[in-house]
């Protein structure tokens, strides 16, 4: 069985769709659990509506605690009997045989896995958009992992293992749920990434994470992004150091970005360590530049 699990916040103007679309997956045993993080329009309704309609949809309502939170009460919530769990976005609509194609990819694995994949980029009107910048498959390695996330966690499905691994374990201070999940993955497990996309992600003013088709947008965003979230790559990875036991290779890249913080020599060893990097050559220069001054 797989669990969807899937947050709302004031969704009312795309939910249904996204609703239809996880209601006409090809793979046949689907459960759909959704907490709404304090709607003020219309989306609570509709939640009522559908779950009357379909037994296969339950929701509940939780105070407005943002999404990071509102996901990690969800997963407080998992089915006992699910094998596998799938994370959604409310905004979003899936290709019939999204989930089945995860499945497929998860069932090959033999202890801990995590599925994510590419997503088409669409505009509010579900109108494709060119992707100019994600072109190439990404490398997946730990020191990628620590300092980008490349699991677009509406793309992301979980198998039970990875789930039973880090139930209970959910961080204070982690960047986005999604990124947690396949830090470990990659850690302790086997992460796959489809080059096909099963999700038409759609781009509009209201996002709370999107992404980019050009190089000047992408910039902005991550310029964006590190000055937000400074400090916060830093403390994610000391609750990860904290949290499991690492193996030797990985236990030394992490506490050479910990040390970050206050070794210059720390600083000039990641400048030139290939194991750090980011999935494009300028945004691993910035990034690195901005550790390297302290920002980070």
């Amino acid at each position: 069985m797989v669990q969807i699990l899937m947050s709302t916040y004031n969704g009312e103007q795309y939910i249904r769709e996204q609703l239809d679309s996880l209601l006409q997956q090809t793979y046949p045993d689907i459960r759909i659990c959704v907490r709404d993080d304090g709607s003020a329009d219309d989306t609570i309704k509709i939640l009522e509506e559908y779950s009357l309609k379909y037994d296969t949809i339950e929701y509940y309502c939780g105070e407005n605690v943002g999404v990071q939170h509102s996901f990690y009460d969800l997963f407080k919530h998992v089915d006992p009997r699910a094998d596998f769990i799938a994370t959604c976005d409310q905004d979003d609509v899936w290709h019939p045989e999204k989930v089945e194609a995860a499945v497929s990819e998860l069932k090959k694995i033999e202890g801990i896995g995590l599925y994510c994949s590419r997503a088409q980029l669409t505009d509010a009107e579900l109108n494709p958009i060119s992707d100019n910048l994600r072109k190439k498959p990404p490398r997946i390695a730990f020191g990628n992992a620590l300092i980008e996330n490349i699991c677009t966690g509406c793309t992301m499905v979980i198998n039970r293992e990875l789930y039973d691994f880090v139930e209970g374990k959910w961080p204070e201070k982690s960047l986005i749920h999604d990124w947690w999940f396949y830090i470990v993955a990659v850690a302790f497990g086997t992460v796959i990434y489809d080059e096909k996309s099963y999700i038409s992600y759609r781009q509009h003013g209201n996002n709370v994470i999107g992404l980019d088709n050009n190089r000047f947008g992408l910039l902005k965003r991550q310029l964006r992004s590190f000055r937000k979230f400074m400090g916060t790559y830093t403390l994610q990875m000391q609750e990860l150091n904290e949290t499991f036991v690492l193996q030797s290779e990985n236990k030394q890249l992490i506490d050479l970005l910990i040390g970050t913080r206050t070794s210059w020599k720390n600083r000039f060893k990641v400048l030139f360590d290939k194991r750090i990097f980011r999935q494009g050559k300028m945004d691993t220069i910035l990034f690195k530049g901005m550790l390297f001054l302290g920002m980070l």
